[in-house]
């Protein structure tokens, strides 16, 4: 349950990035208010630490659909590194191909980094919210075997 809810919860939020973010651009709502950026920044990181959950945390604890448990603090660390990547790597294409203003690593990318792995953090909690995944296996109910206490011995 815990993953569909945050694949389902992180496309929503990066539809509502990709809506705001083009009515920040088509307003010039970045020009006029700089500070929109940092809400961007903050659901983008959130939809890239629950994204970054479904897939890494959950896919690599799997076993055949049988959900293992992992901590609290890796599930924190995987979601955290893989939004800080994603935002370093986000970052340095704008920087290549010229689609901010800055010139070279300024203060105001990296605020959009941390701001990114702030909406991370966000996310990891939101997680904890969530009811967690249940092990496939414990809802196959296994045969009385005759000879093992029961009736019929």
């Amino acid at each position: 349950m815990r993953t569909k809810i945050t694949i389902i919860t992180s496309l929503l939020a990066a539809v509502l990035l990709v809506i705001v973010h083009n009515l920040a651009l088509s307003q010039s709502w970045y020009f006029l208010y700089p500070d929109i950026d940092i809400p961007i920044h903050i659901i983008g990181g959130f939809s890239i630490g629950l994204l970054t959950y479904a897939i890494m945390v959950k896919g690599i604890t799997s076993n055949h659909g049988n959900y293992v448990n992992s901590s609290q603090f890796w599930d924190l660390y995987v979601i955290v590194f893989g939004t800080l990547l994603v935002s370093i790597i986000w970052e340095l294409l704008e920087l290549l191909f010229y689609l901010t203003n800055d010139a070279g690593l300024s203060q105001e990318t990296l605020s959009d980094i941390i701001f990114g792995v702030v909406g991370s953090f966000i996310a990891w909690q939101f997680i904890q919210l969530l009811p967690a995944d249940r092990d496939l296996d414990a809802d196959k109910k296994i045969p009385h075997q005759r000879g093992e206490g029961g009736r019929g011995n």
